[in-house]
């Protein structure tokens, strides 16, 4: 897992045209507020908000991020830590100078640059 070898990577996020130029050990983008193994990832995503969260932990040492992950076990107190920011979006764009897999729900589906849009309402759900 590259997050326990410290391995940083550097990201131009374009955040609803406002940029985000910085080095990162994660990115997360979460449409709801878990993920993984019930992690609370984005404590404060809505699914019907018509916007996705984006979590950014910025540079820190394993043992940090270790931390960190038990952070995210005890119902997101991760969002009071000083390296982790959140943003909330419609638009995202991630660029980085060397191609970064994506990684979306386990599975690698390829490498940055990445397009996100959100178009809210467009499927309906019935019960």
């Amino acid at each position: 897992m590259s997050i326990l070898r410290g391995r940083i990577r550097k990201a131009r996020c374009y955040i609803d045209g406002h940029l985000l130029d910085s080095a990162f050990v994660l990115l997360l983008i979460q449409n709801t507020k878990t993920g993984g193994d019930r992690l609370t990832l984005a404590p404060m995503a809505q699914v019907d908000d018509g916007k996705m969260d984006l979590g950014v932990i910025y540079h820190i040492g394993r043992l940090k991020v270790l931390k960190m992950f038990n952070q995210l076990k005890s119902e997101g107190s991760h969002v009071w830590n000083p390296n982790v920011e959140f943003y909330r979006f419609s638009e995202l764009k991630i660029e980085t100078d060397n191609p970064t897999p994506i990684n979306i729900d386990g599975e690698n589906v390829g490498f940055t640059p990445i397009d996100i849009e959100v178009l809210p309402s467009v499927v309906s759900m019935f019960h």
